[in-house]
């Protein structure tokens, strides 16, 4: 009888340290989540936005062919990053183009 409290015993010592380090690798995966979150939540409050140049006019004074090479000429001459474009956003009511490039967020 004793021989097998002791096996449940031991068993059960195993059975709290694997849940500890379980729920200390759950907890931290959950905190970096949540920060990271809030960071997104809140990056305009932060600013975290980078700056966005505007045009006031009602239609656009570039091209769309113009818009591209001059993003396609800037991620060549500052970045190491392949300059293949995904789309270009045009916002006309903000005045603004995003550029969204292929491999990376730049």
């Amino acid at each position: 009888m004793e021989n097998s409290t002791k096996k449940i015993a031991k068993s059960t010592r195993w059975y709290r340290k694997i849940h500890k380090y379980i729920a200390i690798t759950t907890f931290a995966f959950m905190f970096i989540i949540a920060a990271t979150g809030l960071l997104l939540a809140w990056k305009k409050e932060f600013k975290f936005v980078p700056p966005t140049q505007k045009d006031t006019a009602v239609t656009p004074s570039l091209s769309i062919e113009k818009i591209a090479e001059i993003a396609q000429t800037y991620i060549l001459e500052n970045t190491d990053l392949e300059p293949e474009i995904n789309r270009i956003d045009i916002r006309l009511n903000q005045g603004a183009a995003k550029v969204r490039f292929e491999h990376h967020y730049s």
